[in-house]
């Protein structure tokens, strides 16, 4: 009786596992069909649409992202929310309203304006999923406690009123690029109320802070394979925010945030901000799978090493540059020697100086590698200078115990064919 209601009781619980995955593979065929339908509607609509596309590929690699960390996840783990999450960003992230909005009013068809107005505040679901409930539920899908159900409510309140809001205030589709069109749900009587109700979107970065600040508690609480899971998605989210905060502060400096001529490297760098939103769901797909789990503390130096290398080299380079343009440019008037000069300096410049920011970086970064690297390069200098095979033993074993303190520390000689040690 024990072991039938054992067996049953594992029955119960194996239906709803198959029951998940099967939900969780259908959404994903859900979202191929979905990204199918948005590209045979956009080329049917514009067949040059498939130029501009391509041109776009950073935006298509940074959308399927989520939906295949999504899927990676929930085959493995089908109860873990955060593939949920992801899954349901990357439904969100295809468009194919938008797609048949263009097609429909491009052919004169029904139900083009109606299309645009429902696609329009699509982009709310997606950002704010990202900016909290992502956060909230970060690595293993629960809340870090009860008390942050709150601030979860609140980011789902926001996403639907967000997109309430956008969808019912009446106004003509000017910033959806049909200016001679009017909003078919715009309700004119609630126009006063719902233009008041647009303060509310004040509150999407408050919720945002709020669900940081619970990743942080959560690192601070953690340890283990929990705090290596946390690293990731830390050095993902630092990353992406420090670039898109480089773009934010070009745009302000070049004024193009005010409406002027965005320059061609202001286009570049923001166009790499949005790319890097892909780190996001991988850093989440490593975290959770553990694949190549503990290797971020050697990435995390790597990243910032590489990062303050860029800095001092183009820093270099272009002092360089305006220092022989001035001394050149009376004898030569050809900056094109100053820039080659300054090319070749940088390139000297390149080997010596990443050996030393690396070596800085470890030291403050990284200190666990750093005093295996420098144990072991010391041990090498001691051996070239000792042939006795018991002070080698010796040697080695206290190396060892120094790099990785171990409990024990044992070194085994192999024998060899005349029965005395080697």
């Amino acid at each position: 009786m024990a072991s039938a209601m054992h067996g049953g009781a594992g029955t119960r619980h194996a239906r709803p596992a198959d029951g998940r995955h099967v939900l969780a593979w259908g959404a994903f065929a859900l979202w191929i069909l979905l990204v199918l339908v948005q590209g045979g509607l956009t080329v049917a609509a514009d067949p040059r649409a498939l130029a501009d596309g391509l041109n776009q590929l950073g935006w298509v690699i940074v959308s399927a992202a989520f939906p295949l960390a999504g899927i990676m996840i929930l085959s493995r783990q089908p109860a873990n929310r955060v593939g949920w999450i992801l899954m349901a960003i990357g439904l969100l992230t295809a468009e194919p309203l938008g797609a048949y909005a263009a097609f429909a009013l491009a052919r004169g068809l029904p139900g083009g304006a109606l299309a645009d107005v429902l696609n329009g505040p699509m982009w709310a679901p997606p950002i704010i999923s990202m900016g909290t409930l992502l956060l909230l539920r970060f690595p293993d899908g629960n809340l870090l406690s009860r008390r942050w159900r709150w601030v979860e409510r609140l980011s789902g309140a926001l996403i639907v009123l967000t997109v309430v809001i956008l969808v019912l205030t009446p106004r003509d589709l000017g910033d959806l690029g049909h200016p001679e069109l009017r909003n078919p749900l715009g309700i004119n009587a609630l126009e006063d109320v719902l233009g008041a109700a647009l303060a509310i979107l004040v509150l999407i970065p408050v919720a945002m802070m709020l669900s940081a600040a619970s990743l942080v508690i959560r690192f601070r609480r953690s340890s283990g394979v929990e705090r290596e899971q946390l690293k990731w998605l830390t050095a993902a989210a630092a990353i992406v925010a420090a670039i898109f905060l480089a773009s934010m502060v070009g745009s302000v400096a070049s004024g193009s945030i005010w409406g002027n001529p965005t320059p061609d490297w202001l286009n570049l760098l923001e166009g790499i901000s949005a790319f890097t939103f892909v780190l996001i769901p991988i850093a989440i797909g490593i975290a959770i799978l553990r694949y190549r789990l503990y290797e971020i503390d050697r990435l995390i130096s790597r990243t910032l090493a590489y990062a303050v290398l860029t800095a001092m080299l183009a820093g270099v380079f272009a002092g360089l540059v305006v220092g022989l343009q001035s001394v050149a440019l009376p004898v030569v008037r050809d900056s094109e020697l100053a820039v080659a000069a300054s090319t070749l300096a940088v390139a000297a410049l390149f080997g010596p100086l990443r050996r030393r920011v690396q070596d800085l970086v470890d030291r403050r970064f990284d200190r666990a590698r750093y005093d295996a690297t420098r144990i072991a390069d010391g041990f090498g200098a001691r051996l070239r200078d000792r042939l006795d095979l018991d002070t080698v033993s010796e040697e080695l074993a206290s190396t060892t115990f120094s790099a990785l303190r171990p409990a024990l520390v044992s070194v085994w000689l192999r024998a060899s064919a005349d029965g005395r040690d080697r």
